[in-house]
């Protein structure tokens, strides 16, 4: 029974992940589904609703959050101007030699 306890913390967060995947998959939308694995995990873990809401207030302030919000910001400027340029498409038909499953190019490029 030791090795429940120790794995209960990442099953926790297995388990908010999964909840994320699914808001993303049901076209909840990235933000949303971010926000409920958030609020899952603070539920799983015992985190009053006071104590949640600081930490997220805190959080707003740290630095390793705003660089984490720049890198996500640049990525997705990119990704769009990649598909605006049509270069993702281009890059896709260039993948496609390489990587003969469907799936696997999945990994790189929704479609």
């Amino acid at each position: 029974m030791d090795w429940l306890t120790a794995a209960l913390p990442f099953l926790k967060v297995l388990g908010s992940f999964f909840l994320m995947l699914i808001g993303i998959r049901f076209k909840i939308g990235l933000a949303l589904s971010i926000l409920a694995g958030a609020l899952a995990m603070g539920v799983l873990f015992g985190l009053s609703p006071l104590i949640f809401a600081k930490t997220g207030l805190l959080a707003l302030t740290q630095e390793k959050f705003l660089f984490l919000l720049a890198i996500i910001a640049f990525i997705l400027i990119l990704s769009d101007d990649l598909e605006q340029s049509g270069q993702s498409k281009r890059l896709m038909k260039a993948l496609s030699g390489y990587l003969h499953r469907p799936r696997l190019r999945l990994i790189f490029f929704l479609p």
